[in-house]
């Protein structure tokens, strides 16, 4: 199944149970957001090798320390120094 039946199909049951909601029925909805395009082959290669690696478990809460590093030092060069680590 192409990418695109799979949003289209994901967009008719959103609408279904929007519908039902309008009409008063409790819905609980449980979906999250799915990308309706292709992943970019950077995105799809670089999961694909995380999970090789075995980086395919849910993350410390406060994130993974080295992309906090990372996003610390770009940030940190657009706006200059920011907080130390702790």
């Amino acid at each position: 199944m192409r990418s695109g039946q799979v949003c289209s199909n994901h967009r008719l049951r959103r609408a279904a149970a929007k519908a039902a909601a309008d009409q008063g029925t409790d819905i609980v909805d449980l979906t999250v957001g799915e990308i309706c395009a292709d992943l970019a082959p950077t995105i799809r290669d670089g999961a694909m090798g995380a999970i090789r690696r075995g980086i395919n478990r849910y993350t410390d809460p406060i994130g993974m320390m080295e992309l906090r590093e990372a996003l610390a030092r770009k940030v940190s060069g657009h706006t200059g120094p920011g907080l130390a680590r702790r």
